[in-house]
């Protein structure tokens, strides 16, 4: 990626707004701002900064004079390259002073910040909120500072979000011509000569316009050349489980539509066999496929895995479950931790969050239930607190009567009749209960009616919205990990929701998203170099990609970095802790 080279300009990083003169009748005032700036000018930041604090607070001073003050205090901060801080004061500043003649150059000061923090998105909205302000000195400052991000720092979808953000104003038409001309250099003509039409159509007077015009005639230099970034969708596209694959090829489909140059998307059915998904990795390799999403069964992975690796060929994995799989092969990225590590992700929220101390569990009898309870139980243990012996069930079951007694046996005094032990509630605080979807909205009446009000943990299962529906009246204080579940209000899944339902006439699901964000954060990223060895540094790059579904990030072993937790109350699910 190309680095945006920062420009400050004079106007706003070394003159004082409305000249050096404070203007107010206090004379007294007006020589302490003269020399709090003298103080700036010779670079001792932090007296200055409290000087032009204390100006701004006197009664005497109007509210235009506070205006100035404030936004000295904000240079001073930027100066002292306390970049951080002073992002939020000038953010303080747009808000307290909405009508300031200085307000352009305020945005423009948030924009100075937040790319030298790292975050080229909030510098580009800034920059563009300065642009909205109608401030003609301060215009071409956010205009010179505004192109080379659209040119090289954002990624597709944070240009689309932008896009989106824009009304029809004449100053955004630089916006619109910039990010258009990205478009045509990455081969989408379609889109880019749409917003050129537009452009030139609105203000046909202006320069931006009749650049969108030559364009249009021919005047812009094609683009070189790229070479195609080829991925294999390898899902179950008949069979029982076709929805699912149906719903990963749609999703790969929508994002590769966004590179129609440079992304080509190659289908694999497996039919939900895993022998037939072994079979099908010559026929990968044979198409050149630089990159593979899937196959999503266990069996499938396992099979498949050793063999990708010997290929060369980077796998994908949005909809593994069991983990395990991304340690052994340096090419291969599951979208979720393993059982265990999620597991003990809830304990230790349950315990340094919540500080139960009566926890136990209640799990499947499979590799993934045994896995999860021996977590859970080790983090309880270690920690000191009572674990009763983890309970199994085996899949398939829907009765737990016998489990769950056995487990409210252990939390009463052994002295009580059976009448007394009837009518007392269980002194559990914490059950993890481990298992499918299914497994859940059976278990979660039958604890309560046998007398558990606990708070209970687990898996994906939990955030099943037809199971939360069934089981709501039953336990309405649920705490869960979830990489299938998305913030519905995220602007990204927003905007890919609308267009896959325009595209497909139905929802997307989360699996959908999730592969739409692989083909867009390979094609944002791979570039001109589809190659093994870029798509895994792209992958695992630490900066991470900002997809539909959530941030993703990659750890050395191919793991998501963080693991959510989710809390189930009041009948909605509520993030407990940041992405």
């Amino acid at each position: 990626m190309v680095v945006c080279v920062l420009i400050l300009a004079s106007s706003v990083w070394a003159a004082v707004p409305g000249g050096r003169a404070l203007k107010t009748r206090d004379k007294v005032l007006r020589e302490r701002f003269e020399a709090a700036v003298d103080l700036y000018v010779d670079g001792t930041y932090t007296i200055a900064e409290r000087e032009f604090r204390d100006i701004a607070s006197s009664p005497q001073l109007s509210r235009r004079g506070q205006e100035v003050a404030h936004f000295m205090v904000g240079k001073c901060q930027f100066a002292s390259e306390a970049y951080g801080v002073c992002r939020n004061f000038f953010a303080y500043y747009v808000d307290t002073y909405p009508k300031s003649p200085y307000l352009a150059a305020a945005h423009i000061m948030i924009g100075h910040c937040a790319f030298r923090l790292g975050d080229d998105v909030t510098a580009a909205n800034a920059y563009v909120a300065a642009l909205g302000v109608r401030d003609e000195d301060y215009a071409p400052i956010a205009r010179r500072n505004l192109e080379p991000l659209i040119t090289w720092s954002l990624s597709q979808t944070e240009l689309e979000i932008l896009l989106t953000s824009l009304d029809e104003s004449p100053e955004y038409d630089w916006v619109r011509l910039w990010i258009a001309d990205r478009w045509s250099a990455q081969g989408r003509e379609r889109l880019a000569n749409d917003i050129y039409a537009e452009i030139a159509a609105r203000h046909p007077s202006s320069e931006p316009a009749q650049l969108a015009s030559a364009r249009l005639g021919g005047g812009a230099t094609a683009a070189e050349p790229t070479e195609q970034l080829v991925i294999g969708v390898l899902g179950p596209m008949s069979g029982d489980f076709q929805d699912f694959g149906y719903d990963m090829v749609r999703g790969a489909q929508l994002a590769a539509d966004r590179f129609p140059m440079g992304v080509t998307i190659e289908v694999f059915d497996t039919q939900a066999d895993s022998a037939r998904a072994v079979m099908m990795v010559d026929s990968v390799a044979s198409r050149r496929c630089d990159c593979v999403i899937g196959p999503l069964h266990s069996a499938a992975i396992l099979g498949t895995a050793p063999l990708f690796d010997d290929e060369g060929i980077p796998q994908v994995l949005p909809l593994a479950r069991r983990g395990g799989y991304s340690e052994s092969y340096d090419r291969l990225f599951q979208m979720s931790r393993p059982p265990a590590e999620q597991a003990q992700r809830l304990a230790e929220y349950a315990i340094h969050t919540l500080h139960l101390n009566q926890l136990s569990a209640l799990v499947s009898d499979t590799p993934e239930g045994r896995a999860a309870g021996a977590a859970f139980a080790d983090v309880a243990e270690w920690a000191g607190r009572a674990m009763h012996p983890v309970q199994y069930f085996n899949p398939g079951d829907t009765d737990f009567g016998e489990q769950l007694k056995t487990l409210r046996r252990r939390t009463l005094p052994p002295d009580l009749t059976k009448e007394q032990r009837e009518d007392t509630l269980s002194l559990m605080e914490g059950m993890l209960v481990w298992g499918d979807a299914e497994d859940i909205v059976l278990i979660a009446p039958q604890m309560v009616f046998h007398g558990f009000r606990v708070y209970a943990f687990g898996p994906e299962g939990w955030s099943d919205k037809d199971g939360l529906r069934r089981m709501r009246k039953s336990l309405d204080s649920t705490i869960f990990v979830s990489y299938e579940w998305v913030d519905e209000s995220r602007p990204e899944w927003t905007m890919f929701v609308r267009e896959f339902e325009t595209e497909w006439s139905y929802t997307p699901t989360t699996l959908s998203g999730r592969v739409y964000d692989v083909v867009s954060w390979l094609g944002d990223g791979t570039g001109r170099d589809p190659q093994a060895r870029q798509i895994v540094r792209t992958l695992a790059r630490e900066s991470g990609y900002r997809g539909a579904t959530r941030e993703w990030r990659f750890d050395e072993d191919g793991y998501p970095t963080h693991i959510p937790v989710l809390h189930y109350v009041n009948r909605r699910i509520v993030p407990v802790e940041a992405n």
